[in-house]
């Protein structure tokens, strides 16, 4: 019980995430029973995450994980890795930086889906309340969603923020804050629990506006 409480403490403070290597360090324990625990915390995260629907201004992006190709020695045997065929290439998609008036965004919701129009159709209509406001990029993936929703869309070659103000600011930050878990504390994610990591850093941005005290309650 000591070690559960100890793990929510640390896990509650770390504002990036936290490996399970740095953790069993932390608690001198083994690194599985650190895994152990800092996965049954994030597990509890996406069990107890509410279903009501997004309204309001509802932001749709989503970003790539996966599949990594290393980069030949010799610069003539090298490929773009932009147009290469990756099998195991996984998207995320956020599908609630539900923004809040002069805090960001209130909500997060993702999915593991792939980015086009079936997918993102099925999850706007499950997860984002009929004639809300959707701001998201030119990928034609978001096309249908202009018949039940006011879609809005940034053309990111030309500018961040268009005219009304439509862009994808709060979900580039939900990117960042993930990417530094990916890069900076795991160094690499796997695709069979890449959905538990996310959703923890869906709650971390959720509640970066909260005390300690008050997130260490709520994960207990």
């Amino acid at each position: 019980i000591l070690s559960l409480l100890l793990v929510i403490i640390i896990f509650s403070n770390a504002t990036k995430g936290i490996s399970a290597l740095q953790l069993s360090r932390d608690l001198d324990v083994q690194y599985k029973t650190a895994w152990v625990l800092s996965h049954k915390i994030r597990e509890s995260l996406i069990e107890q995450k509410s279903d009501n629907k997004l309204s309001g201004i509802v932001e749709m992006y989503g970003v790539y994980v996966g599949n990594y190709i290393k980069p030949a020695n010799n610069i003539n045997d090298r490929i773009d890795r932009r147009k290469a065929f990756k099998p195991n290439k996984r998207v995320i998609y956020i599908t609630s930086r539900e923004k809040s008036i002069g805090s960001g965004a209130s909500k997060t919701n993702l999915y593991i889906k792939n980015e086009n129009n079936v997918d993102i159709n099925a999850i706007a209509k499950s997860h984002i309340a009929p004639n809300s406001e959707i701001h998201t990029d030119e990928n034609s993936a978001y096309d249908d969603l202009l018949a039940h929703y006011d879609l809005k869309r940034v053309n990111h070659q030309i500018e961040y923020s268009g005219l009304n103000e439509e862009n994808n600011n709060q979900s580039e930050s939900f990117n960042a804050r993930f990417r530094r878990l990916q890069y900076g504390q795991c160094h690499k994610l796997g695709t069979l629990y890449l959905s538990n990591y996310a959703n923890e850093i869906a709650y971390r941005e959720d509640t970066r506006r909260l005390d300690n005290k008050i997130i260490i309650d709520d994960i207990l």
